[in-house]
């Protein structure tokens, strides 16, 4: 499947957007718009090819880029296949680190469920854990009340950094990642009811 035009066009105009604010030397008379175009392309195909993992987001990649040289040339550090490597490497390496992170925190929060069933306000008061980490743990605990009370925020944190659903691959069924769970919740105004079969994990 190949992008519109359109989708082209939006992620040039995102890339150049981004790449001024970073680069503020940077003068718009230098360049032409193939730059932003070819960058826009190098993007997409290193979505597309891993679309599970890798966002669409221009700004992200423009960050992502060394500042190595004194010079800007957005031709070097976007418009190239070496851009495109280097977004992948880092995206998998924030994936990575923020997995890490959430397998501390959701060891933790099963430990405290296991010497407190039920308890959510423990899970709340501890600085340690986060929103997504009390929920997946929750989820694997088949404590669906306290689950359902931390989906909310842990749908926040997904939505300040979508790269945390790679980095939950496998420790919850994907279908009881926040993101679906609430939308059935606001769709049905209940608290869904998770089947236990769903719930058991290897």
């Amino acid at each position: 499947m190949l992008p519109t035009q359109r989708m082209i066009d939006g992620l040039a105009s995102r890339l150049e957007n981004a790449y001024e604010l970073r680069r503020p030397e940077w003068r718009r008379g230098c360049s032409t718009s193939r730059i932003w175009h070819e960058a826009a392309y190098h993007l997409w195909r290193v979505h597309r090819d891993d679309s599970t993992r890798i966002p669409l987001d221009p700004e992200f990649y423009v960050a992502t880029q060394p500042r190595s040289t004194q010079y800007s040339d957005p031709w070097a550090e976007l418009a190239s296949p070496a851009a495109a490597r280097r977004y992948r490497n880092r995206v998998h390496r924030v994936i990575r680190g923020l997995r890490q992170e959430l397998k501390v925190e959701v060891r933790t929060a099963e430990r405290l469920l296991e010497e407190a069933p039920g308890d959510a306000c423990r899970l709340a008061k501890d600085a340690r854990l986060s929103p997504l980490g009390c929920y997946i743990a929750a989820v694997r605990r088949e404590q669906h009340e306290i689950a359902a009370r931390f989906a909310k925020g842990a749908l926040g944190q997904h939505e300040s950094c979508p790269l945390y659903r790679p980095a939950a691959s496998g420790m919850i069924p994907n279908d009881l990642y926040p993101v679906e769970v609430v939308e059935q919740t606001r769709r049905t105004d209940v608290v869904p009811r998770v089947d236990q079969a769903i719930l058991s994990l290897n």
